[in-house]
């Protein structure tokens, strides 16, 4: 009732539940991680990893407070890891706050929408970097065909 994994760094603790199913993870297993929240007084935070679906009824990058702990649904995170490096830097923000009222709506709206906006920015980081991997490798496949040829030449004589 612990998750999966517990990291501590900087004086912080966060619990990791980690799922690598075909599927949406299920509102029961979202269940236990509210459960597992709920129980354990020393973890301040925690986020739920799907590696390879999403979170049933939660957005990539969801954020919200539960019983004054932010949390964080993260999908897909095997094709993104450092997702997750992300999420608890986030948290190490917000923990870091000691005169913000975290119980307070308008807080957590705004909250909600910064995380959907890095979500956001996440994905055309990834679109730009995996269009300038595709130029590079096309500028390599385009370079073995010039060296190719050259040794066919060559070797010709």
């Amino acid at each position: 009732a612990r998750g999966d994994f517990i990291v501590r760094d900087k004086g912080k603790c966060m619990m990791i539940v980690n799922k690598y199913y075909g599927r949406n993870v299920s509102k029961a297993e979202i269940d236990k991680f509210y459960r597992d929240i709920d129980t354990n007084d020393d973890i301040q935070c925690a986020i739920m990893v799907s590696m390879t679906s999403g979170v049933a009824n939660k957005e990539d990058f969801e954020f919200e407070m539960r019983g004054g702990k932010p949390l964080m649904f993260l999908h897909n995170a095997e094709a993104a890891i450092d997702n997750i490096k992300v999420g608890a830097n986030f948290f190490q923000m917000i923990l870091a706050q000691t005169q913000v009222d975290f119980s307070d709506k308008e807080v957590l709206v705004k909250l909600k929408h910064f995380s959907g906006l890095i979500r956001k920015d996440i994905k055309k980081q990834k679109t730009l970097l995996d269009k300038y991997y595709a130029g590079h490798m096309k500028q390599i496949d385009d370079m073995m065909v010039v060296w190719e040829e050259m040794f066919a030449v060559l070797c010709l004589k």
